[in-house]
C-alpha cells in the first residue's frame, strides 16, 4: 500500500510539473534560380483544385527539377523557355479538344514525343535519364490521387 500511494504522488507531481523544452525551428532553405524569379511560369496546383483539375497538370515545380537535376547556368534558360512553352501548348491543347477525348489523346501524344526529342537536346543522358524518373514519380502520384 506503501508502494502505490508512492507511485501516486510521483505521479500527481511528475504531471503537475509542466517543463516545456524550446525546440528551435530549422526552416529548409529553398534554392530559387535568379532565371526563375524573373518570370511568371505556371505551376501545378495540385491540391488547391479540383479532382478533375489535378489530373490535367503536372504537379512539379520546374525550381524543383532545376535542383533535383542540377542544370548549370546555360541550360536553366532554355529549359525554362521550354518549360512555358510546354505548360503553354498543353493548355492550348486541352482547351481546343471539344470534348473530342480521342483526337485529344492522339495530338497530346505527338506533343509529348515532340517535347522528348526538344528536352533531350537540352540535357545531358544523366540529366535526361533522372527528368524521365521525375516524370514518372509525378504520374504516379498523380494517378493515386495524390
Amino acid at each position: 500500500m506503501k508502494y502505490i500511494i508512492q507511485a501516486f504522488i510521483l505521479i500527481v507531481f511528475m504531471s503537475s510539473c509542466k517543463t516545456t523544452k524550446e525546440i528551435p525551428v530549422v526552416e529548409e532553405e529553398k534554392v530559387v534560380s535568379p532565371n526563375l524569379a524573373k518570370r511568371d511560369i505556371p505551376v501545378a496546383t495540385a491540391g488547391k483544385t479540383g479532382r478533375s483539375e489535378r489530373f490535367r497538370k503536372p504537379t512539379i515545380d520546374p525550381e524543383q527539377v532545376i535542383a533535383q537535376l542540377g542544370l548549370s547556368e546555360a541550360q536553366e534558360k532554355p529549359f525554362l523557355d521550354f518549360w512555358e512553352k510546354n505548360q503553354a501548348e498543353m493548355d492550348k491543347l486541352r482547351s481546343e479538344s471539344g470534348g473530342d477525348r480521342m483526337a485529344m489523346r492522339e495530338k497530346m501524344k505527338a506533343f509529348r514525343e515532340n517535347s522528348k526529342t526538344e528536352i533531350e537536346k537540352l540535357l545531358t543522358p544523366e540529366q535526361f535519364a533522372q527528368y524521365k524518373r521525375i516524370l514518372a514519380e509525378d504520374r504516379m502520384k498523380s494517378r493515386r490521387g495524390q
